[in-house]
């Protein structure tokens, strides 16, 4: 409501005092889905971290979304979008979760882009998706973390091709860094048994 400065006197710092006033809590008083489609709406409020008689937190909202288009990921419906709006009256809040999942992509093929000083086959190897299998974001998750963990990249990126509108077939688009294939490693310190030491290091990944 106000902000006031209290000087102290002969010192140059002040006080600085807020006047608030709170207001009324809002509290989440429904939740609702429309256009669920695929999935069962129960899973759907499983995966909700904002939920009803909550107090209303944006934040948590962002995160309640996010979980939602995180099932349908799973699932392979890598083109869906969720919109949610609000509905707000006095400190009511309703929310609503409007989803169209569209079609369940499954894997054609994979194509990396990126590489120079490695061959393809150093990333497709780490990919766990198959050919016809699902887009399912814990497999996509776990070939980005596998291809990382080899040890020649610095950088993973994972996106897909357009989604064939009969077969559902999209490929994926793995774009990589490399990371430099070797290194000379050299330093100079003193110790009080040693003296003066040289170190140095050849490395090749």
């Amino acid at each position: 409501d106000s902000v006031i400065l209290r000087d102290r006197g002969s010192s140059d710092r002040v006080d600085v005092l807020f006047h608030l006033t709170e207001g009324p809590r809002a509290r989440v008083e429904a939740v609702r889905f429309e256009g669920t489609g695929p999935i069962p709406e129960a899973e759907l409020r499983e995966a909700l971290v904002l939920r009803e008689g909550n107090p209303f937190d944006v934040p948590r909202e962002d995160l309640s979304r996010a979980a939602v288009g995180n099932r349908y990921l799973e699932k392979g419906y890598v083109a869906a979008r969720i919109r949610d709006s609000l509905e707000i009256e006095e400190s009511r809040v309703r929310i609503v979760y409007r989803v169209d999942a569209g079609p369940r992509a499954v894997l054609r093929g994979v194509r990396v882009d990126g590489t120079s000083a490695t061959k393809p086959g150093f990333v497709t190897r780490e990919v766990t998706l198959k050919q016809g299998d699902v887009l399912a974001r814990s497999k996509l998750l776990r070939s980005q973390q596998r291809i990382y963990d080899s040890g020649f990249y610095s950088d993973v990126q994972l996106d897909r091709g357009p989604i064939d509108s009969v077969t559902f077939e999209t490929d994926l688009i793995v774009g990589v860094r490399e990371r430099k294939m070797g290194w000379i490693d050299a330093g100079i310190g003193y110790g009080t048994v040693d003296q003066v030491r040289l170190t140095g290091q050849v490395g090749q990944r």
